[in-house]
C-alpha cells in the first residue's frame, strides 16, 4: 500500500511540475533564422501559371519576436525580412506582425496580423496585408522548430493602388528559434 501511495504522489508531482512553468508571467523575446518556399502570383498571371517554375518564392528569412507571456498564453509584435528569388529576381519582403499564441507543453500554436509589409523588386516597392498561422515544437532544449503559413496580399505600388485582386504570395516557411527570457 505504501509503494502505491508513493507511486502516486510521485506521478502527481511530477505530472504538475511537467504541466506548470516556473513563472507564471514573463517577458520575452526570440530571434529565429530559416527558410522559406511558395508560389507567387501577379494579376497578370493565369491561375495555370501558378505551377510554372518560375513562379515559385524561396529564400532565406530572419526576425526576431518580442513580447509577453501568461500562464500559456503569449503575445507580442514580430518583425521578419527574407532575402528571396521570385523570378530570377532578388526580392526582399519586409514584415511586421501583431501575433497570439497559445501552448501546451512540447507545442504552440500561434497566429499573426500584418501591421506592415514591404516588398522591393527591380527598385519598385509595394504593400500590402500578411496574416500567418504557425506551429512551434518547443520540446527541444534551448530552441524551438517553427512551421509557418504565410500569406501575402500587393494592394499598393508606391502610392498608386493595383486594381488586380490576383497579387499574393503564399508561403510555407520552416525556422529555428531561441527563446530568451
Amino acid at each position: 500500500m505504501l509503494k502505491k501511495n508513493l507511486l502516486f504522489i510521485f506521478l502527481f508531482v511530477g505530472i504538475n511540475l511537467s504541466f506548470v512553468n516556473k513563472s507564471f508571467a514573463s517577458w520575452f523575446a526570440e530571434p529565429y533564422v530559416g527558410y522559406e518556399v511558395g508560389a507567387a502570383k501577379s494579376g497578370e498571371q493565369s491561375i495555370l501559371d501558378l505551377s510554372v517554375k518560375n513562379n515559385s518564392i524561396n529564400g532565406m528569412f530572419f526576425g526576431a519576436r518580442a513580447g509577453y507571456s501568461f500562464l500559456n498564453f503569449s503575445g507580442g509584435l514580430e518583425y521578419s525580412i527574407s532575402k528571396s528569388q521570385w523570378k530570377k529576381e532578388s526580392v526582399s519582403p519586409k514584415d511586421s506582425f501583431i501575433f497570439a499564441g497559445v501552448g501546451i507543453p512540447g507545442v504552440r500554436l500561434m497566429g499573426a496580423i500584418g501591421i506592415s509589409h514591404k516588398f522591393t523588386v527591380k527598385a519598385e516597392e509595394f504593400s500590402g496585408k500578411s496574416y500567418k498561422l504557425g506551429l512551434a515544437f518547443t520540446g527541444t532544449p534551448f530552441i524551438n522548430i517553427n512551421v509557418e503559413y504565410l500569406w501575402r496580399k500587393f494592394s499598393k505600388n508606391g502610392s498608386a493602388k493595383i486594381e488586380s485582386s490576383e497579387n499574393f504570395h503564399k508561403i510555407v516557411r520552416a525556422s529555428v528559434s531561441l527563446p530568451l527570457p
